[in-house]
This record gives C-alpha cells, structure tokens and sequence, in this order.
C-alpha cells in the first residue's frame, strides 16, 4: 500500500498560521500547557492549541480563546465555543471538526467550514484582501 502524499494536520496548521502571520498582523501565545485536556477535544483544535493557547488574528481580528477559558466538554456536549470574531459573532466546533460561526444577535448559524482548516484559510484570505492596497 502507498503512503499518501499528503502533510499532516500539525504541519498544515504550521504552514498556514505561518503565512498569515507573515500577511498581517496576528498575535500568538505558546503552546497550551495543559496538555491533558487535549484529549477532549476535537482534533483540529487540540492540533491548534498544541501551537498555541490562543491567538487573535488579522489584529484587532478573530480571537482564539485560550484552552482554560473553554467550558470542559461533558459527554452530552457537540459543540463547543472556542472563540469570536471581531464583530462578536461565536464559533463554534462539534465534535466531527466542523466549524461554525454563531450569530450573535439572533443564535443562527450564518456561516460553516468543513474543519478548522478551512475556516483558517478563510480568515487568511479575507485578511490578505482587508491588508492589500
């Protein structure tokens, strides 16, 4: 059997969280040190905040909470809240990875992404065109 030719979910991140970095201004802390919570969480963000526990993107941007300002996850929960935009909507992920960005006014759910990924590249692409001349 072939090994695939794709890169890992943790290199990907890097990778991404290095360009946007390098397009605007972000800001970073380190690695979560509470690595026993990662576990219950779903995988993209526990690959996020292996890098880092909370960022702000494309400052004053969307925040990443750190990982202790996340409500610990029960058995009964399928999504989690895990940061905001800069006009407040939440986002949220379930439990399959799937991201979504929460209305604020009305609790609807405005926009989705397949994965924290995505959602990631979403914001790197609107932040490039807010940051071009």
């Amino acid at each position: 059997m072939r090994q695939k030719d794709t890169i890992s979910e943790h290199e990907a991140l890097c990778r991404l969280l290095e360009e946007m970095e390098a397009a605007f201004p972000m800001i970073y802390a380190p690695p979560c040190a509470r690595t026993d919570r990662l576990a219950e969480l779903p995988a993209g963000l526990s690959a996020l905040y292996a890098l880092t526990d909370g960022m702000e993107i494309n400052v004053p941007g969307t925040v990443i909470l750190p990982l202790e300002a996340l409500p610990p996850r029960s058995g009964e929960t399928r999504r989690i809240c895990f940061g905001h935009m800069n006009f407040g909507d939440l986002l949220f992920m379930d439990v399959e990875g799937r991201v979504y960005q929460i209305d604020i006014e009305d609790g609807s759910e405005f926009l989705s992404w397949d994965c924290l990924l995505d959602f990631l590249k979403s914001e790197y692409e609107s932040g490039v065109k807010s940051c071009a001349p």
